[in-house]
């Protein structure tokens, strides 16, 4: 649960409102989730249905991460010569419902279908170190929307003709 928190505090901080879209913007949420992640990880499975959970929770994590970014809008500023992001209430918002979309699900898995849950995982023999980093794997694969704000950047600069 801190984990996904934590993951929204970083891309709050890195996005919210008009912000210069740099390489220290771009690295700094994917460097700040992989300093936390080591806290959290204990290993993973290399195979069987632990590695396809596993995969899953990563490729979950990419359009959680990327849906947010429709929302968000890019601009040239001329003057200081540099791309900018603009990201509102509604990225707010929609980071906001998936946040608390994971909190549930994280919240859920420890109390109100752990039962269920681990009888799923014995039968398909998933250990619990998979299940844990394939949360942990959608987490951090929700930074790979730093590739948007890439994109955005490249897209309006090369609109203005620098």
């Amino acid at each position: 649960m801190l984990l996904n928190l934590f993951v929204f505090a970083v891309a709050m901080e890195s996005d919210a409102g008009r912000r210069k879209i740099g390489p220290f913007r771009v690295f700094r949420p994917v460097v700040a989730v992989a300093t936390a992640v080591p806290f959290f990880f204990d290993g993973m499975v290399w195979s069987g249905n632990g590695l396809l959970l596993e995969t899953f929770g990563a490729v979950l994590g990419v359009p959680l991460g990327l849906v947010p970014m429709r929302v968000m809008t890019f601009e040239y500023d001329r003057a200081a010569s540099k791309p900018y992001s603009r990201a509102g209430w509604t990225y707010v918002l929609a980071w906001l419902a998936i946040t608390a979309g994971k909190v549930f699900f994280s919240y859920g898995s420890t109390d109100l279908w752990s039962v269920a849950l681990g009888r799923w995982m014995a039968d398909e023999h998933i250990p619990v170190e998979s299940f844990k980093a394939a949360v942990i794997f959608m987490n951090v694969a929700t930074m790979l929307r730093v590739a948007a704000l890439y994109v955005g950047a490249r897209r309006v600069t090369s609109r203005s003709g620098s």
